[in-house]
């Protein structure tokens, strides 16, 4: 439980300090302690979001949507999730 807090409150300070990489490792490996918790997996979504990484996004945020559809955030999750898949993925050339 303790390692569990201060993974949290490091991954919080990060996040409002814009250290993402070092956000979504905290997140990583408190999903390694709790692999199917989906407010974790929701955080990991967010920070996935901020990295640009849309289909992680996608995939952690539809979780979340389908465990808790009653937790007060999936609403605005899913009209977030509707803007990602909306997006169209850059190519290279």
């Amino acid at each position: 439980d303790i390692l569990s807090r201060l993974l949290n409150v490091s991954k919080g300070c990060l996040l409002q300090e814009r250290f993402l990489p070092e956000a979504l490792r905290c997140s990583e490996i408190l999903l390694a302690m709790h692999p199917d918790d989906p407010y974790e997996i929701r955080d990991r979504g967010l920070v996935y979001q901020q990295l640009e990484c849309d289909q992680q996004a996608i995939s952690d945020l539809q979780f979340f949507i389908e465990h808790c559809p009653r937790d007060p955030m999936a609403g605005l999750l899913q009209e977030q999730l509707e803007r990602l898949q909306q997006r169209t993925p850059t190519t290279f050339h």
